[in-house]
């Protein structure tokens, strides 16, 4: 057993080596579970300890080499395949994909990951029809937001149709922004964590682009369309006028509608507007 290469290991790392050394030589079939009894990146860690120690050890490869020459045979051959249960995948990597992730966690500074291009590239995929949907879970872990803000991005570079931020706002308001959803098979992903595709484009838009303005006006307007249905029949049903002081009104809500009385009745307001 090369001694001097686990010398200034940690000494569990130093106990699972040992067991690893032990299968290299078919006396055991697997590392002993009773290793990896710690919470999730931990366990992971212990893992990485082992890879990188065989290929330092038995190879002598550097990360770049690691990054351009690693396999899921080479793991195999070198009995490593087991423990990669013990790694924590991003779960929308397929198998090809997360033998060129394990290259980043072995040397991270050296193996760099763009996560933006591999977000890109099962968005593409869903768009040319080689996916019929995103992965599972794909959008569920703490990278979701971000992930939904790339597809969302790259979207809006493949339709030209919009000329200012504005435009992009209004459009977005409506119902031709679900219809562009849709087509960009982005709908899904509007449901799972924004409120409106009003809300998914203010959010994704880099932070020179947005307008509160825009996007407080059109979502407000949005608001108080849905209030004057409300407000009709509740007029109708206590037979009394709008009042932010009435018991049965909010008064939030009557604002809401009074705002938009003054926008349908005053030039001044549709001229700011």
């Amino acid at each position: 057993m090369p001694e001097m290469c686990i010398k200034k290991m940690k000494p569990i790392s130093k106990n699972v080596i040992i067991e690893y050394e032990a299968i290299l030589l078919n006396q055991k079939i697997n590392i002993s579970k009773f290793f990896f009894n710690w919470d999730s990146y931990t366990n992971e860690q212990l893992a990485l300890d082992v890879i990188r120690y065989s290929f330092k050890t038995y190879l002598g490869w550097s990360p770049q080499e690691v990054e351009s020459k690693i396999s899921l045979s080479l793991l195999k051959s070198l009995k490593l395949n087991e423990i990669l249960a013990y790694i924590n995948f991003p779960i929308e990597l397929d198998s090809t994909l997360q033998i060129k992730y394990l290259a980043h966690l072995l040397y991270p500074e050296q193996v760099k990951y763009d996560a933006r291009n591999l977000v890109l590239q099962i968005y593409k995929d869903i768009l040319e029809r080689r996916l019929k949907r995103f992965p599972k879970s794909f959008l569920s872990n703490t990278d979701g937001i971000l992930k939904s803000n790339i597809c969302f991005l790259y979207m809006l570079e493949q339709n030209s149709d919009f000329s200012t931020i504005k435009e992009l706002y209004e459009h977005f308001a409506g119902s031709k922004g679900i219809h562009t959803l849709r087509k960009y098979h982005l709908m899904s992903i509007c449901t799972a964590f924004y409120e409106s595709p009003l809300e998914f484009l203010h959010t994704s838009l880099p932070d020179e682009q947005k307008s509160n303005f825009f996007y407080h006006y059109y979502k407000y307007k949005n608001t108080i369309g849905k209030m004057i249905p409300k407000i009709t029949l509740l007029k109708k049903r206590t037979g009394k006028q709008a009042s932010c002081d009435d018991e049965y009104n909010d008064s939030k809500f009557f604002y809401y509608y009074r705002l938009y009385r003054l926008k349908v009745k005053s030039r001044v307001f549709n001229f700011i507007f």
